[in-house]
């Protein structure tokens, strides 16, 4: 377990230091790999998936901001996001369960377009979790960062320039330790508790609903966590995927490669034609929607939207809602399936 860390860690310090967005991840990922296959099976403890998760849930909660919802989304646009949502999921839905021939469930947590966290959480909680759903959302994440960073890096010059030149430094409130401590203190006690009911993801739902109702109490304490724990949690998930992988032949490795290529490029191409249809019906950019509603991370396609000038507080709370609509819908799925098979 302590080699699992120290190749971990190296690899996300020799990743930081490559400059590539997101490279601690990348970098302990490939690392972790690397060992694996070199010199010995990885393992880490279960531990790790209830961090990631309570980090993952208190930072997607922290960016609910009722306020902003009211001012920046109206009807139209959130219509648009469900319905490019839902055309993402049943096109790659019905790719992986008619072309690539996947079952059932493994088509469902493969088709959807973003919450890696969430949904390696639920798939850890099968009694054989898919190795190719969790290298599937790999791929995916891995295309998608890159499509980002050669967007921000070769962007429009004029644009980007406009952007830089109309920064403003924003200096954040310090953290309200207390509030935010005692917000992962019940998150985790009430994951464990509908954990143990059979709740997927709990530590997930917990912490993320309870930080919103944080949000929504007290709106002037800052509840986010520091950056240096959003990074270990990267971190640990670039491990704990690796860990899940790292016994993928090479064979394997191409089939899975080539589904989540494949998913990943209709949910880009639903997002181009979605994004069409609603910038003509709505006085939205066309750049701006498709940044919006391309299935990435909020980290990345806020920060390509700040250096592009692509209203960055609006593809933020876009992407938040997505993520909550995305964390929400597979624990409601697999809990259904859960208590319908307890009643047979």
């Amino acid at each position: 377990m302590l080699m699992t860390f120290g190749y971990m860690f190296g690899g996300a310090w020799l990743g930081t230091l490559s400059g590539v967005p997101m490279g601690g991840m990348f970098g302990a990922m490939i690392a972790v790999l690397m060992g694996g296959k070199l010199h010995r099976p990885m393992i880490l403890p279960n531990v790790t998936l209830i961090i990631i998760q309570i980090v993952l849930g208190v930072s997607v909660g922290s960016l609910l901001e009722v306020k902003q919802w009211q001012e920046t989304f109206t009807f139209e646009l959130g219509v648009g996001l469900v319905f490019c949502l839902s055309l993402q999921m049943l096109t790659g839905y019905w790719w992986l369960r008619k072309m690539a021939n996947w079952g059932k469930d493994e088509s469902l947590l493969g088709c959807f377009p973003g919450a890696m966290g969430a949904v390696l959480a639920i798939a850890d909680s099968q009694k054989a979790p898919s190795q190719r759903v969790v290298f599937t959302h790999t791929v995916r994440l891995v295309t998608l960062m890159l499509l980002a960073t050669a967007i921000a890096m070769y962007g429009l010059p004029e644009v980007t320039q406009a952007a830089q030149a109309a920064e403003v430094v924003d200096v954040a409130p310090p953290v309200d330790m207390v509030i935010l401590g005692a917000v992962m203190l019940v998150s985790y006690v009430a994951g464990f508790g509908l954990g143990k009911w059979g709740l997927p993801a709990a530590y997930m739902v917990t912490s993320l609903v309870v930080t919103a109702g944080a949000r929504y109490w007290w709106p002037d304490a800052n509840v986010r966590l520091p950056e240096a724990t959003g990074m270990i949690a990267m971190v640990l998930l670039g491990g704990l995927v690796a860990v899940r992988i790292q016994t993928v032949t090479f064979r394997q490795m191409l089939s899975y490669m080539a589904a989540g290529v494949a998913v990943m490029s209709l949910g880009l191409l639903v997002t181009l034609l979605v994004a069409l249809v609603f910038s003509s019906l709505t006085e939205k950019s066309f750049l701006v929607l498709v940044m919006s509603w391309v299935p990435g991370s909020v980290e990345a396609m806020t920060a390509t939207a700040l250096m592009l000038g692509l209203e960055p507080a609006f593809v933020m709370l876009s992407h938040v809602i997505r993520l909550l609509v995305l964390h929400i819908l597979p624990v409601i799925w697999m809990c259904k399936n859960k208590w319908a098979a307890n009643r047979v």
